[in-house]
């Protein structure tokens, strides 16, 4: 999905950690934003795509939230490569 969706690599991860840290994917703050690719706010394709994102990861952290699937998870993230992160980690 990272690269399908031409998302920020370091930034995903970021926000994957996060979210699995607190359980549940938020669409407060920055962070969302951060992962998504620099598209104006004024175009319409901009909150499709943040809407798109937002539903897959949460769907991911509901799959893998608590503590051995966060952990496990976790782990997982920080050591893959981009290419590996999209291959290991499916969104969908």
């Amino acid at each position: 999905m990272i690269i399908a969706k031409n998302l920020n690599e370091e930034a995903a991860k970021c926000y994957i950690k996060a979210s699995l840290k607190r359980e549940y994917a938020s669409q407060n703050g920055t962070e969302l934003n951060e992962v998504l690719p620099k598209i104006s706010p004024l175009n319409p394709e901009n909150l499709t795509k943040k809407q798109n994102v937002f539903q897959k990861m949460s769907a991911f952290v509901e799959k893998f939230k608590g503590a051995e699937g966060s952990r496990c998870c976790a782990t997982k993230i920080t050591k893959l490569n981009c290419t590996g992160l999209t291959a290991g980690i499916s969104f969908g």
